[in-house]
């Protein structure tokens, strides 16, 4: 068997196959193995920050709502816990250290009841996640006013479980830890006292610009090597399936190839000229029976494919041709009429908003809540396409519908922020800026929800980034306390909003268009209308990104207060 030229050429294909695909499948398990860790290490990064601003948020909150001054937020005084002997009498068959180790754990603050009811529920959200073996907030000196709910039970007599499940109002100290103000993060292999190994991720925390403490994640390295362990089980059981879908196809193919093909010249001419009816006659069974056969099932499935192909083809004229409804639909949702109050000469407006897709995910609204006070909003949903555009159009109706009702700003932007948040399963959300300016005297509102900080200023004066409290985007979660920010616009100011596809926009050489460029853009030109500053803006981003495709939405939005008349 081995004489024959095909059984030759299959066995040396298959050998040179097979170390390729064990090379590769090694390589692709190393390789994905690092990605999933530090992806898994970037998420538990990214938890550690993210809760880190909530707490200080959620920190000074206290001091805004008056329940501490800033001063009595930093007492950072403890009162040991003594342990209870009805409790220390029930411990048995554990040694004098295990005993001096849980007694020096347990103290209170003043601050412990409050910070209860606050940080309990933030702590337990960042829990829920099956990597996350502890998420808390300690002080300066390593203090946990409150652990997860797991873990924060009373203590029952039982050392083991004490120790596990009794773990709040004990001191964690770390030196690091206490004293980073400046690295965003610390990351540490770390050994709890109950064994389990785990990366320790911290993040400080500040209160008004001064450190509190820090937010610490225990993000477990077993689950994470398990994960790893099951995707290196999938990758060798996927690998293995090709390498032996791919040997039965070489071998067929190359039995095919080395048999006379002389008999299916003919066929072979008139299926080249477009006869995919031709169907050769197969007398025998050997080799070239076979590959004959093949040749017809060829053609045949060539005739299906050409069919399927012009149904497909159909199909996505069809759906191309919805989608452009749609994006006209969408267009026609957003203020296109320009100027869109030509009687009121208090103010002048302009926007446009072109999508990197058919359908977009950002957009801009305004419209008079009264005589006086003009709103002004844009948003960018997260994704793109045809969700992110189904948010946009629920954000935008129930921006434009709270706004109406005249409540109190942040509570306008709460409600719509918790009624987006609720059901949200797919986790999206919008980065959001609204503003309220009173025409009659030039006061203006604005709450800030994660969006990129706008421009205000004029030609004589300049042009500057607007100085705003940050909020976390709309959708993210439910209950959120949304800040106002208070500005004062002269007549002959100008606010300009705009979408991250204006600053990160990429010229050919992978250049970010940038906050600086834009704001240089601005200030070198002069404007005599908000028309005239959004198609000025337009094309200069344009020169820059000169034949580089749109990889997002752009938005920009332009108000000119020309004072009241």
């Amino acid at each position: 068997m081995f004489k024959k030229l095909s059984f030759r050429l299959s066995f040396f294909l298959m050998v040179i196959l097979g170390t390729i695909v064990t090379i590769f499948t090694i390589y692709l398990i190393n390789d994905r193995s690092d990605q999933l860790k530090k992806m898994m290490l970037q998420k538990g990064i990214a938890a550690a920050q993210t809760g880190a601003k909530i707490m200080g948020v959620t920190l000074e909150s206290i001091v805004e709502n008056g329940n501490y001054t800033k001063t009595g937020l930093f007492n950072d005084s403890l009162t040991p816990i003594p342990l209870p002997n009805s409790i220390l009498t029930q411990y048995k068959d554990i040694s004098e250290e295990d005993i001096k180790n849980i007694q020096k754990y347990h103290y209170k603050n003043g601050l412990d009841l409050l910070l209860d009811t606050l940080i309990l529920d933030i702590q337990d959200e960042f829990f829920k996640d099956p990597e996350v073996e502890f998420a808390v907030l300690c002080d300066n000196q390593g203090y946990t006013p409150s652990h997860n709910s797991v873990y924060n039970h009373p203590l029952k007599g039982n050392y083991r479980s004490d120790n596990d499940s009794s773990r709040s109002k004990r001191i964690y100290y770390d030196k690091n830890t206490a004293n980073n103000t400046t690295e965003p993060y610390l990351l540490y292999v770390y050994q709890r006292d109950t064994g389990e190994e785990m990366w320790r991720i911290s993040s400080p925390v500040f209160v008004k610009g001064t450190h509190w403490g820090s937010f610490r994640i225990g993000f477990s390295m077993k689950k994470t090597q398990e994960a790893i362990n099951g995707l290196k089980k999938r990758l060798i059981l996927m690998m293995s399936l090709l390498l032996i879908v791919t040997v039965i196809l070489l071998n067929r193919v190359t039995a095919f190839m080395m048999k006379p093909l002389g008999n299916l010249h003919d066929g072979v001419n008139k299926v080249a000229k477009g006869d995919l009816s031709y169907q050769i006659k197969v007398k025998t069974d050997d080799e070239i029976g076979n590959l004959a056969k093949a040749f017809n099932k060829m053609t045949s499935d060539l005739n299906e494919y050409i069919v399927n192909l012009k149904e497909t083809t159909a199909t996505k004229e069809r759906i191309q041709s919805e989608l452009n409804v749609g994006k006209d639909i969408q267009k026609r949702m957003l203020p296109h009429v320009f100027p869109p109050f030509p009687d009121r000469k208090e103010f002048d407006i302009f926007a446009i908003m072109e999508p990197a897709k058919e359908v977009a995910g950002d957009f801009y609204d305004f419209f008079f809540i009264d005589e006086n006070r003009f709103c002004f909003i844009i948003s960018d949903v997260s994704g793109k396409g045809v969700p992110s555009a189904l948010f946009m159009v629920i954000t935008k109706t129930l921006l434009q519908a709270e706004a109406q009702r005249d409540y109190a700003f942040n509570q306008v932007i709460g409600t719509v922020n918790n009624a987006l948040s609720e059901n949200n399963d797919t986790a999206m959300f919008a980065t959001t800026f609204c503003g309220i300016l009173d025409l009659s005297t030039g006061d203006m509102e604005v709450v800030n929800a994660g969006h990129n900080p706008p421009i205000i200023g004029n030609s004589t004066d300049g042009y500057k980034y607007m100085t705003l409290d940050q909020n976390i985007a709309l959708g993210i979660f439910e209950n959120f306390k949304f800040k106002v920010d208070h500005y004062k616009v002269n007549p002959g100011d100008k606010i300009i909003l705009y979408t991250d596809g204006i600053t990160e926009a990429f010229n050919p050489e992978a250049e970010l268009f940038s906050e600086e460029r834009l704001l240089e853009l601005i200030s070198k030109t002069n404007h005599t209308s908000s028309n005239d500053l959004v198609k000025n803006i337009r094309v200069g981003l344009k020169k820059f990104t000169k034949d580089a495709e749109q990889s997002d939405d752009i938005t920009i939005l332009a108000v000119t207060f020309n004072g009241k008349k």
